[in-house]
Formats: C-alpha cells, structure tokens, sequence
C-alpha cells in the first residue's frame, strides 16, 4: 500500500468516526427533543388586598420541560412548575405550561400560565389556589452540547391572583438565575481556590534535567 493511500484511508476513518461522534451528541434537525431547565428566582414588587398589602419579595425556584426542534429558530412548548414564597411567609406550589417563542437568536420570549395551591398566613390571605401567569425575557439560547438542559438567565414580570378573592393580588419583577449555574460555578471556584498549584501553570517534572535554562530559566554561556 503506498503512501498516498494510507493518508486517504486514515481521513477516511476519521471523517467517518467524527461524523458518527456529532450524529451521537447532535439530535437530527428534525427530531423533537425534551430540554429541562430550572432557574432561582429573586424578585420583589407589591401586593393588594390582603391585611399585609404593600412591598413583597419574590423567592423560589422556576423550572420546565420543552419540547420542540432543535435550535434558537423554534418555538418550544411544554409542562411548567414553580416552588415560590413571599416575603419568606408563604409556601406556593404551582403547575401549568410553558411557551418559547423566538424573538432574537438565543434571546427568547417566555410566556408561562399556572395554577397552584399556596400555604399562607392570614396577613397574606390565608391558604387558597391561585392563578398565576409570568412573562419572561433573556439568555435561554438552545443547549446544543447538553441538549437535554438548557441554561437560562432571564428578567420577568409576573401577576399572582387569588382565585378564592380576586381582590388579592400581586405584581413582581425579578431575575431568573440559572440553578445550575448558582450551585456548580461556587463550588468549582472554591475547588479551584483550595488548590495547591496554579492550573495556568505548566507542569514541570523535578527530576527532568535542566537543558538550556528549560526548567530554571538560566540561559546557558
């Protein structure tokens, strides 16, 4: 075998072993796929109609299921939930759907309705279901290397209403933080703190003699 076709046969294997790598980690164009996300939210903003009417600090977690293409150009669809508390005072579960509309490529409109169950204080109304629905806008670009989540940073605006006395309702703004990235990146940081070596710096065997100044960074006469 001469050496030209040795090289067509090894690009020949490698072409064929790196197409079957992206077919394995990229779902086809036209294959629907199931992206998760969750996200903290922090927020704040005011409540009505209930004995402690005014200023309401928004806590909790966001998250969803959505189904669609692959890519930033389709809408995405799916089942939604959140866990949230007021002012640390309520516990609220929810549960409805999810909508990703595309405005700008990796910055997304999200429209999410829900109904939920809340577990609150008398100042805040007492225990009911109540109605929510939440706009949202931000960095929620698809997950093409991890396609089965989807990391989000989002600004929304959400109304709350109580279904058993519609006169108690709240309006908050706040971000959605991606939960993924609040726990992995602190504890990534501190490993990399705890660190002995710096991890820009080369390592350098000891025991490797010292050719030219390599190690010690003499010049040699």
């Amino acid at each position: 075998m001469n050496h030209e076709v040795l090289v067509r046969a090894c690009l020949f294997t490698a072409t064929l072993a790196v197409a079957g790598h992206a077919s394995a980690q990229y779902p086809s164009v036209d294959e629907r796929v199931l992206q998760a996300s969750a996200r903290q939210v922090t927020g704040f903003g005011l409540g009505r109609g209930y004995p402690h009417a005014g200023f309401v600090n928004d806590a909790g977690i966001r998250g969803d299921f959505l189904w669609g293409l692959p890519g930033d150009e389709h809408f995405r669809y799916g089942p939604a939930f959140d866990v949230r508390s007021a002012n640390f005072s309520t516990i609220e579960l929810g549960a409805g759907g999810s909508v990703l509309i595309p405005f700008r490529r990796g910055y997304p409109i999200q429209l999410t309705p829900a109904v939920g169950y809340a577990f609150r204080k008398q100042d805040f109304g007492g225990d009911g279901f109540y109605l929510s629905n939440t706009f949202s806008w931000g960095y929620r670009p698809y997950n093409y290397f991890h396609h089965r989540y989807g990391y989000g940073i989002m600004a929304f605006a959400s109304h709350r209403m109580h279904l058993d006395d519609p006169s108690q309702w709240e309006l908050t703004f706040g971000i959605e933080f991606d939960l993924e990235l609040a726990i992995w990146v602190p504890i990534l940081m501190v490993r990399m703190a705890l660190q002995d070596d710096d991890p820009d710096e080369p390592v350098v065997d000891p025991e490797a003699p010292d050719v030219g100044g390599a190690t010690s960074g003499a010049t040699a006469d």
